[in-house]
This record gives structure tokens, sequence and C-alpha cells, in this order.
């Protein structure tokens, strides 16, 4: 996944999440039908990181910020599988120049524990 839009976001002090007041739009270079527009108004924590990973993966990584955003939107409205959200996740990282490693890291954390999170407003 490519993005097309800049990250723009208010901070919310009352939850401690952000706010987009831009759409993010990402795209997939390989399927440029395949386009998610992530829209104003959403809300997220970027990425959260459990403590555990940390000392590989920093919550703040400027790789993370964007992807984890729309990896976000994917699990809050439950669009495609789990599993697919995944894979743009993992994409979308190295598409913002993630090592790897690190971005494998991220999606296995994520399919290890982001399904509770799926599908579930807020995720």
């Amino acid at each position: 996944m490519r993005f097309l839009t800049r990250l723009v976001t208010e901070f919310l002090p009352e939850s401690g999440r952000r706010r987009l007041i831009r759409p993010l739009i990402a795209q997939d270079p390989d399927n440029p039908c395949l386009t998610i527009v992530v829209p104003c108004r959403f809300e997220t924590d970027f990425a959260s990181v459990p403590k555990r990973f940390r000392r590989w993966i920093d919550n703040d990584e400027h790789w993370l910020v964007r992807p984890a955003v729309l990896h976000d939107w994917l699990y809050s409205e439950g669009i495609g599988t789990r599993a697919q959200a995944d894979k743009i996740l993992y994409r979308a990282c190295l598409s913002e120049g993630s090592p790897r490693l690190a971005a494998w890291v991220v999606w296995a954390a994520v399919r290890a524990f982001g399904g509770r999170h799926y599908g579930r407003e807020g995720a």
C-alpha cells in the first residue's frame, strides 16, 4: 500500500486519542482499484504496541504511524478479513520504509494479539 495523503490529526485530551481532520488515502500499487479512504473524524490511538514488543518496535516509529491508522480503520469497520487487514498493515509498513524484520514483528504481534479487536469500533 502506498499513501496518497498526509496524516492530519487533532489531539483529543479527554481520551488521549487522535481524530483525523483530513481523510487518509492509501492505494495498492499492484491494484489501483484497491483504494482505502479513512474518513475525517475517525479516532485512533496510532500504534498500540504491547510493552513486550517495545524493545524492538517503538509506538511512534515514523514508518508505523500511517499504517497503524489504516489498520485501526480496517479493524474497527471489519473491512475484509482480519488476515487481509493484517497483510495490508505489513505492506503499508514496508511502503513507509520499515525494515522487513520490523514490519514482520508488527504483523506477528497483530496476528497473535489483535483478534479480539477485529470488527470492534474503536479498535
